[in-house]
Formats: C-alpha cells, structure tokens, sequence
C-alpha cells in the first residue's frame, strides 16, 4: 500500500508538472516561473468541476491552462 500511495503522490506531481509545462508552451512563458503550489490547487479545483460537469473538458481545461499561466513565481535570487 505504501508503494501505490507513492506512485500516486508521484502521478500528481506529474500531471502538475504537465499542465505548468503545456501552460506554458501555449501562453509562450517559461514554465519554471510558473507556480507549482497554485497550479496543484489549480488541479484540484478543475476536478472537482469535471465530476460536477463532465460535459466540458474543452472549456474547463482552457481555463485552467489559463489560470496557471497567471500564477507566476516571484523574484526568488540563486534559485532554480
């Protein structure tokens, strides 16, 4: 059970990591200065509207591909 917990934390580390990444290459902004914190609250606000409304993925992926685009970093020096 611990395995399976771990690959789970690690499948949703993954999908954050994802959507910052497509975020990105679809707003053309560097995806390391992009939020992981808000982009994970991101995702899981998004899921709760598609088990509300499952009908409208297009609509409801757009927007979370936009809102993470919002989400910047601030000025973090000697940081990567």
């Amino acid at each position: 059970m611990v395995r399976k917990e771990i690959h789970g934390h690690l499948i949703g580390y993954d999908l954050a990591r994802a959507a910052m990444l497509a975020s990105a290459l679809k707003f053309r902004l560097c995806s390391t200065q992009r939020s992981f914190t808000g982009s994970l609250q991101e995702l899981r606000e998004i899921a709760w509207h598609i088990k509300l409304r499952p009908g409208r993925l297009p609509e409801q992926r757009d927007s979370l591909l936009e809102t993470i685009s919002e989400l910047a970093v601030g000025h973090r020096p000697e940081r990567q």
